[in-house]
């Protein structure tokens, strides 16, 4: 009786520490998913700020290559190459917008950024110096706007 009193004993013991067991297991496992999904966010959400930042550039190097006397000069020739620069800037824009979209459900997060977009994409119709600066300064304040949104999304639990 003894012997079936312990046997019995060791096997809720054991049953026990598998119960407890899978219990830390899924505690850990969702921890490490929820940490795999905030430093996704944070290098989607960084590369999406990084990405602005270079359409940006782009933008800004165009217009000061194709304007005259701080004027736009709708016949100047730009470069092939500038124009490639920009294309491929906005594209990367876009593939971090579109990478950002599939990694949260925060909508007031989503119209920032496509508001940081459309900001970006307007400043190709600065006319001079001034409003190509006012509307680069505009796209600054939008996207510091977006990463100050973005920061409780990636902030660590510590």
């Amino acid at each position: 009786m003894e012997a079936w009193i312990g046997i019995a004993g060791t096997v809720v013991a054991a049953l026990l520490a598998f119960i407890f067991g899978r219990v830390n297991l899924s505690r850990a496992s969702d921890h490490e998913r929820s940490e795999a999904l905030r430093r996704q966010r944070l290098n989607v959400f960084g590369s999406f700020c990084a990405a602005i930042v270079q359409y940006r550039r782009a933008l800004l190097h165009r217009w000061y290559e194709g304007s005259q006397d701080g004027m736009p000069d709708p016949a100047a020739a730009i470069s092939p190459e500038l124009e490639d620069q920009v294309r491929a800037s906005r594209a990367d824009a876009w593939a971090a917008y579109y990478q950002m979209l599939m990694l949260t459900d925060d909508q007031a997060l989503t119209d920032d950024a496509r508001q940081v977009l459309r900001l970006t994409r307007a400043m190709k119709n600065a006319q001079t110096a001034g409003d190509v600066e006012m509307a680069s300064n505009a796209v600054h304040a939008a996207l510091d706007a977006f990463a100050k949104r973005c920061q409780p999304r990636v902030a660590s639990d510590t």
